[in-house]
């Protein structure tokens, strides 16, 4: 199985709901500590390396918590291609029916694609979908020599930006 990197920089086990509020929270914190501040945990660390200060920043260094942050603030608005950060290689996206199309036709299966490449230049005229390549789930593609994707579909933004937040939660 391949080795997937750790995408949770900012180490919550919160749910994803509350990664905006906290994403406040570590604004404020950062704010506190402008012009060499202290806040009420600096005392017990060397100046400059307040716990509190580097969790904070930690979490606004963290795109897909910054993703979900504009996801949430967008209210009503569709999840955009604009809003995704960088898809890590080997991502599962869940395809639900409606999710995904060939190009031609929505499809009205369930599947699972796991991901080579999100084509964010290649999105549809709204912006709401994108051309994924990949591997379908059940491609030996891990057990095989490399071999050209077996999966190229256009998919709403919106579950690959789902697949990320389960994957910062894994």
């Amino acid at each position: 199985m391949m080795a997937v990197e750790d995408s949770r920089p900012h180490g919550t086990i919160m749910p994803p709901q509350v990664w905006p509020a906290m994403l406040g929270n570590a604004r404020a914190i950062v704010e506190a500590h402008l012009n060499e501040q202290e806040c009420g945990l600096c005392p017990a660390y060397r100046r400059g390396e307040c716990a509190r200060l580097a969790w904070a920043n930690r979490m606004l260094a963290d795109p897909v918590m910054l993703a979900v942050e504009r996801a949430a603030e967008s209210g009503t608005r569709p999840v955009t291609v604009g809003d995704l950060p960088a898809v890590p290689d080997g991502t599962v996206v869940h395809l639900a029916p409606g999710d995904w199309s060939d190009g031609r036709t929505t499809q009205t299966l369930t599947t699972n694609v796991r991901v080579l490449r999100v084509h964010t230049d290649r999105a549809d005229p709204n912006g709401t979908q994108v051309w994924v390549t990949g591997h379908w789930l059940e491609c030996g593609w891990e057990s095989v020599p490399p071999h050209p994707p077996c999966a190229e579909v256009l998919v709403e933004a919106r579950a690959v930006l789902t697949a990320l937040v389960a994957l910062a939660g894994s």
